[in-house]
């Protein structure tokens, strides 16, 4: 089989961080939680949601660089994949945008969140593992898993979602390979600066004459 990458694990950081968190629509419902252990261990946290976005604008848009830039984060966590659970020959059309992500991280320690699958995906959750080492992607899709979903059938409702960011968060310090301090909340969540894009916008900056999409 593929070998999956990996590298040392780093001592726990005890160090207060400045996180940026950044990914798809799956941040709504994940980053109150996670904010509430930034807010609980005193570490700094960005949110930055781009509603319907994928590993392919991510990496050609140049916004990782700008949150980047814009943020200065010591510590970055990145959920995306959901919207790309169906796209066919993902790992050969879509590797090089992971890859392309995370050489934009640079040196800064990061955990890559995979998508809470619904259903069987294309290969989104090999491709991420094919690039990004193991401690630094938490597989939000294995049997023991499970998801209370909204009504849309594939976004989890805010309280399994609040369940998913604490296995995370118990993971990035029992596990992953940069554990930083995030003692588990007093509050059930909190608030945290959050800047939000959608796909309609994009196109617009790209394109300044095109008609506004109807609402």
């Amino acid at each position: 089989g593929k070998a999956i990458a990996t590298v040392e694990r780093a001592p726990l950081d005890t160090t207060k961080k400045n996180i940026l968190f950044i990914g798809d629509s799956m941040l709504e419902r994940l980053s109150p939680r996670i904010a509430a252990y930034a807010e609980e261990n005193e570490h700094q946290m960005n949110t930055v949601i781009w509603y319907g976005s994928s590993t392919e604008v991510w990496a050609t848009s140049g916004r990782v660089k700008e949150c980047i830039q814009k943020y200065r984060p010591d510590y970055i966590i990145i959920s995306l994949g959901g919207n790309e659970l169906f796209v066919n020959d993902i790992i050969a059309r879509r590797t090089k945008y992971v890859k392309q992500i995370v050489a934009e991280f640079a040196d800064i320690p990061y955990v890559w969140i995979g998508p809470p699958n619904w259903k069987k995906d294309t290969g989104i959750n090999k491709m991420i593992q094919s690039v990004v080492p193991k401690g630094n992607f938490y597989l939000s899709y294995t049997p023991d898993q499970h998801y209370e979903r909204a009504k849309d059938g594939a976004h989890p409702t805010p309280a399994s979602a609040a369940k998913w960011a604490d296995r995370i968060c118990k993971w990035i310090v029992e596990e992953s390979n940069n554990p930083i301090v995030l003692n588990l909340p007093q509050k059930a969540r909190a608030y945290c600066h959050t800047e939000t894009f959608s796909m309609t916008d994009n196109e617009v900056k790209a394109k300044p004459k095109a008609e506004p999409a109807p609402k």
